[in-house]
């Protein structure tokens, strides 16, 4: 299974630091350029500690450490602050890469985002901010549904329009520098749509902004049958990108997924060595890598740092005097060089709920029409497997008591019939609650219903700091135990049980 990962306010509006613009090859980014380092996530906690003498920047994505409030205020979000007060004592600059604010969506942004951002970046304090060039919803008010993942937009003249005034509008709101990544894209080209290097850099010249970009997506999106990667940074302003990402990804039916898996190919790496000493304002390269694949990829700790080393190396080099030469070599502005872009099946809107409906029904498990793009399929497999991926992280003792008494095809049929049945949630905990009551109706496994508000009441105790009380049908006792070994649990006899879930105890200052 694919560990992919992949939710608040009125806020005051800052004034906007931004000089006229200029034209492409003359901007500057008054930073210091911050070096090289690697993503900050939950489960990656000690290793940043541990790598922390050989990293000269850290990137965190603030929303994974975002939880749903309880209680007072309930519906925003509070910030896990010991965590980023953790990641501040490393005594290195941190770097802001939000997942929960991209700047394609036609129905503009979450506003329960934008409260915790807000936050976030008071206490992180970077000296730019990022987020994806991309859309995660469709609809307006009651009619916002999330798409469950990170999805391309229309690339044409209208979709530049519409992400330049969201750009705007996040730097109007939080005065800071922002930078857009460039994306995945597994469709093929469409007719008539911009150029992938043309399209971002007419975003970045327009929007008077900087590009992240991540070299793995552009690698990918060559791989699978889309631009070529040298002709993409072409295309680009050069002097817009000020970080770079580097990460590593795996086959699937097919195509090349960008999913953050394990070390970057080595291809990717010759193609940073490239690229970097033409890019005269970059400021920090980035190692993205998701927890769970260091472990499943065999991954240890001197790899990592083995690929630090390299990423110093070329760093270093496009930082050299000489390097000075190949800038004045390669520089180029963007290309913008498109056919027929104004086609109405190319609308940014019309685009969203096309696929936002072709998605839907072969999550349904409706036939593919005919002609489709196959990657309709690679998309649903990645929402479902992000879906499923949220749910076990909030509720393991929920899904592994599932696992135990239904089998895996079992709960994976349970699952399936889920999906199927009601779309995405933006944020991980009400994906989680709707699929317990939908496992409670249908699942037909006995005290369920407890062990899942077991599993909530703890998540509450941890987020209050105060006690939470669970009624059990049974004593708990041996059946959560038996789930915490791995074991089915024998049906126990019936009796009321009262139990309290008490906080995790608080470590001294």
């Amino acid at each position: 299974m694919l560990g992919l990962g992949y939710p608040l306010g009125h806020l005051p509006r800052l004034p906007r630091r931004r000089e006229a613009q200029r034209p492409a090859g003359t901007v500057r980014l008054s930073t210091p350029a911050l070096g090289v380092g690697v993503v900050y996530l939950p489960g990656l906690e000690a290793l940043a500690v541990e790598l922390s003498d050989a990293c000269t920047v850290f990137e965190i994505e603030p929303q994974a450490f975002w939880f749903k409030r309880f209680g007072p205020g309930e519906g925003r979000f509070a910030i896990d602050e010991a965590k980023f007060a953790s990641l501040l004592d490393l005594g290195k600059p941190v770097l802001v890469h939000s997942v929960g604010c991209p700047v394609a969506s036609t129905n503009g942004f979450d506003e329960r985002q934008l409260d915790g951002l807000r936050r976030s970046l008071e206490i992180l304090k970077p000296a730019w901010w990022s987020d994806h060039a991309s859309f995660v919803s469709t609809g307006t008010g009651d009619e916002r549904r999330a798409m469950g993942f990170l999805m391309p937009p229309a690339q044409t003249r209208e979709s530049v329009a519409m992400i330049v005034d969201r750009i705007k509008r996040l730097q109007d709101l939080f005065g800071l520098p922002f930078a857009f990544e460039t994306g995945v894209n597994y469709f093929a080209p469409h007719a008539g749509e911009m150029p992938d290097g043309a399209f971002w850099g007419e975003i970045a010249v327009r929007a008077d902004c900087g590009i992240l970009l991540d070299l793995h997506n552009i690698w990918s999106n060559q791989r699978n049958g889309r631009d070529d990667a040298e002709t993409v940074l072409a295309r680009l302003p050069r002097d817009r990108v000020w970080e770079i990402h580097v990460a590593g990804g795996q086959d699937h039916n097919g195509y090349w997924l960008d999913s953050h898996c394990g070390l970057p190919q080595p291809e990717v790496i010759e193609l940073l060595g490239r690229a970097a000493p033409a890019l005269a304002n970059l400021k920090a390269v980035n190692f993205e890598i998701i927890p769970e694949y260091i472990d499943a990829g065999n991954i240890d700790l001197a790899d990592i740092r083995d690929l630090l080393d390299r990423l110093r190396t070329i760093w270093y080099a496009a930082k050299s005097p000489t390097a000075g030469q190949d800038r004045e070599r390669l520089a180029s502005g963007p290309d913008t060089r498109i056919t027929d872009a104004d086609r109405d099946d190319l609308s940014p809107g019309a685009w969203e709920e096309h696929v936002r409906g072709t998605i839907a029904a072969r999550c349904r498990g409706e036939p593919a029409a005919p002609g489709a793009d196959p990657a309709f399929d690679i998309y649903r497999d990645l929402i479902l497997m992000a879906r499923r991926g949220s749910i076990v992280d909030v509720l393991p003792l929920t899904t592994r008591y599932l696992w135990l008494s239904l089998g895996e095809g079992g709960l994976d049929a349970l699952l399936l019939r889920y999906f199927a049945s009601f779309d995405p949630e933006p944020f991980m905990a009400d994906e989680a609650r709707k699929f317990a009551a939908f496992a409670e109706r249908h699942g037909g496994v006995p005290h369920l219903t407890d062990v899942t508000a077991f599993e909530f009441a703890a998540q509450k105790a941890a987020a209050t700091g105060e006690c939470q009380s669970v009624r059990f049908g049974c004593n708990p006792v041996p059946l959560l135990t038996a789930i915490r070994r791995g074991v089915l649990p024998p049906a126990p006899p019936p009796m009321e049980v009262e139990v309290e879930v008490r906080p995790p105890a608080r470590r001294a200052a």
